[in-house]
């Protein structure tokens, strides 16, 4: 149980009046508890269940079972079975959603920790170090690409030179084999055989000369056909190179004003998120603005019952009124917490300047809105009243002066002393608390304050502390230095310390200063600054809404021409990848007008040989000898052909691996940008989460809150399906027990009879020989003792249900 106390100060003025009935008025507060409701479900079917249904079963036992009602019970299991498994399904269903919640939860209370302005602006500038990091990895991209263009055009290049040679390779062997045919036809000639041979290949040697003639035409009309289609390629190229170059001194200016515009909405972002913190700080101030409320019938009875000069019975029903007041008035005042009131423990004994001062002027409004009822004048903070409070709380620590002893009024009048003040126990309103807790946060400081001051006002047993704080000060009302401070010592003291007006310039020193500290958080002042934190946020909101749609247009804008710039190199990789076609109908042209010369020379050598079938030995003997010499020259230059063949076709080999390494080198790029952009992008949703983590984590609170009611709700449900399950599997298991007894009856019943008519027989046969009557009957009784024992033991078989 925690005791608070409070003590009052005495008035100069009634000393005697005050001294006779001084004392010590304490007030307990009584600290309320509720018990945990705790919730259990059975889970189980108890013995008292059983056998509850289990009697009810005996009480119908002379009723039949029927198979009806067996399966009737059995469905109802079934289905209620059905109902179990379902429900179990929600409840994991539940708690899967529950748990994921849950780490969301903790996720977020972590990123609330980490969401300080010093990490949200570490962030941003990771944001950016980032986004200059794509876009140098970009650029080297860029130039890789540039690299693979130029090994694509270089392979081109050498591939057309590899063809080429391919082609003078492939004429140099044809050459040869034209040698060798002719050195053979020579020989021949030489030896007067295959004169039809040489008859035959002068007609196919005109007609291949014919042939090779029209092709040199169509070649060269194919050469001016390319020559066309190739000025326009290029015509392609330069046009598209040029909007290409174009485009990209745009995304290089776009990149640039995006990079100010980002810039530009970051300031107003921070600025917004500044004013915001701003808004809910001055929000949170008018939220806990504490008031001191009392009713005009306190006022003017607490007035009335301060007035020595009226007769006692007018004071006394004016005391009866202050006693009838009291409850209502109690629940109009309760403290409120202000949020921006941190958790930082503070060392009660030894509070900063800044905090008693808070503190002070925190008493001083309250006090005043009490004043401001009664019309009494106000009390004002100034910085000896403050040191003051703070010197006599010290002497409450210092002689180890617990509150139970009430004021310490030596240690209040050496603090006196020390301003020339008057002696004694006349500054001091102490409010007290048996409990020693010296490490207590700013609020719960605040918190004691309030509930003194209303303690004082609304104690119900004594008003010498009401007239003291509402300034009536025994109808003599003053203004009053008010100062406020704490002590921890056999208990907790809160000491509201006033020094009047009066006794100031009655001193014997003058070191008391009296230059007020104004106040800058009446509830006038804080509504003051709320409204001026809502219109700067709201124009703070105005312009990042502003700033964030330019940059959001920058960036639509920077897309748009990347894209487009994307489209233009594309169709001009498309335009560079169409090979030329000029080069190759050249060598189309130069092939034919080759063959054309090779197919002359035939012709020639044909005609020659031809010829020759009527020339002497001699010429003959000449035309083998410049055949062999043809061939020797033909195969030196087949031969040379082959070597620059194979030259070019290493350097295509050479080229196409440089190429491949290139592109490869591309991947690994593209790879790097792309980890980069996944980075950033996880770092621009990690920023996201930071900023609206307090919102996030109050949405994962409420929706935990509501999965957790939820699970209990779906439990308690699944727990009363298991216990209806188990009842209706007891009760099913007693129904399909009493109806197989009831079954096993009816078949020993209908045994017996069919045993009984048997015997009667047998009874009737023997009577009518003349034997004994009664041995049928015995002998039938025994016979079904025997059955029965049979079944009995098992031995007797039947279908059950």
């Amino acid at each position: 149980m925690s005791t608070q106390k409070y003590t009052l100060r005495k008035s100069r003025k009634y000393k005697n009046l005050v001294s006779v009935g001084l004392g010590l008025a304490t007030a307990v507060a009584i600290g309320l508890a509720t018990d945990n409701e705790a919730f259990a479900s059975n889970d189980v079917v108890n013995n008292s269940t059983v056998e509850s249904i289990k009697q009810n079963i005996e009480k119908t036992e002379s009723k039949v079972v029927t198979k009806e009602e067996v399966s009737t019970a059995k469905l109802n299991l079934d289905t209620v079975k059905g109902q179990v498994k379902e429900q179990s399904n929600v409840v994991d269903g539940i708690s899967s959603e529950l748990s994921k919640v849950s780490k969301e939860k903790a996720e977020l209370e972590k990123l609330s920790k980490e969401s300080t302005p010093e990490n949200v602006e570490k962030v941003n500038k990771e944001i950016q170090n980032k986004d200059t990091e794509i876009k140098s990895e970009n650029e080297k991209l860029l130039v890789l690409k540039g690299q693979e263009l130029s090994k694509q055009q270089e392979k081109q290049s050498a591939q057309q030179k590899l063809e080429s040679a391919k082609k003078e390779l492939e004429s140099a062997k044809s050459k040869t084999k034209e040698a060798e045919a002719n050195l053979q036809n020579a020989k021949d000639v030489l030896n007067g055989t295959n004169a039809d041979k040489v008859i035959k290949a002068l007609e196919e040697a005109n007609k291949q000369l014919l042939l090779a003639k029209e092709n040199v035409v169509n070649k060269e009309k194919a050469l001016a056909e390319a020559k066309k289609l190739d000025k326009e390629r290029q015509d392609k190229i330069d046009n598209l190179t040029s909007e290409k170059d174009k485009l990209e001194n745009q995304v290089s200016e776009q990149k640039q004003d995006l990079l100010v515009k980002t810039k530009e909405a970051d300031a107003t972002q921070k600025a917004l998120e500044e004013a915001k913190k701003e808004l809910v700080k001055a929000q949170n101030d008018v939220d806990s603005i504490n008031n001191i409320v009392l009713s005009d019938e306190y006022v003017q009875a607490l007035k009335t019952y301060m007035d020595y000069s009226l007769p006692e019975s007018t004071r006394e029903k004016a005391k009866e009124v202050l006693k009838s007041e009291n409850e209502k008035l109690l629940k109009l005042n309760t403290y409120k917490q202000n949020k921006n009131d941190d958790d930082t423990l503070l060392d009660v004994n030894n509070l900063s300047d800044e905090v008693r001062k808070e503190l002070s002027l925190f008493a001083s409004d309250l006090v005043n809105q009490i004043r401001k009822q009664f019309g009494t004048k106000n009390t004002v903070v100034t910085s000896s009243a403050i040191d003051f409070a703070k010197k006599v709380a010290d002497e409450y620590v210092n002689s180890n002066f617990g509150i139970q002893n009430g004021h310490n009024e030596a240690g209040i009048s050496k603090v006196a002393s020390e301003y020339g003040l008057s002696q004694g126990q006349f500054y001091e309103n102490l409010y007290g608390l048996y409990s020693e807790n010296n490490q207590v946060t700013k609020g719960s400081l605040k918190s004691m304050i309030y509930n003194g001051i209303v303690k004082f006002m609304l104690n119900g047993t004594e008003w010498l502390h009401a007239q003291s704080i509402a300034g009536i000060n025994y109808n003599n009302p003053q203004k009053d230095y008010l100062g406020v401070d704490f002590s921890v010592s056999k208990g907790t003291g809160v000491h509201f310390i006033t020094v009047s007006e009066e006794e100031v310039n009655n001193a014997t020193k003058n070191n008391f200063d009296t230059k007020e500290i104004p106040q800058t958080r009446t509830p006038e002042q804080l509504r003051v600054v709320l409204d001026t934190a809502k219109s700067d946020y709201a124009l703070k909101d105005s312009n990042n809404s502003q700033k964030q749609q330019e940059k959001e247009t920058a960036q639509s804008v920077l897309s748009g021409t990347q894209n487009v710039l994307k489209n233009v190199v594309n169709n001009l990789d498309k335009v560079l990848a169409i090979r030329e076609l000029t080069q190759s109908a050249q060598l189309n042209l130069q092939e034919a007008q080759q063959k054309l010369e090779r197919d002359t020379k035939i012709q020639e050598q044909a005609q020659s040989n031809y010829d020759n079938l009527s020339a002497d030995i001699k010429v003959k003997q000449q035309a083998v000898k410049l055949a062999e010499k043809e061939l020797q020259e033909v195969k030196g230059q087949e031969l040379s052909k082959q070597v620059v063949y194979d030259n070019f076709n290493s350097d295509v080999n050479k080229i196409d691996l440089d190429l491949k390494s290139k592109q490869q080198e591309i991947k690994d790029q593209q790879k790097v940008i792309s980890n980069l952009e996944n980075k950033l992008e996880e770092t621009k949703v990690y920023l996201n989460k930071l900023q609206n983590a307090p919102v996030l984590l109050e949405e994962a609170t409420k929706q935990q809150k509501v999965l957790e009611e939820k699970l209990l709700v779906e439990k308690t449900k699944l727990e009363q399906l298991k216990v209806q399950e188990k009842e209706l599997q007891a009760k099913y298991s007693l129904l399909l027990s009493e109806y197989n007894r009831q079954q096993t009856s009816l078949e020993l019943e209908k045994l017996s009879k069919e045993l009984k008519t048997k015997g009667n027989l047998e009874n009737d046969n023997v009577l009518s020989v003349g034997t004994l009557a009664k041995t049928g009957i015995t002998t039938s009784s025994s016979i079904l003792g025997v059955l029965l024992l049979i079944l009995t033991f098992g031995l007797y078989r039947r279908n059950r249900i």
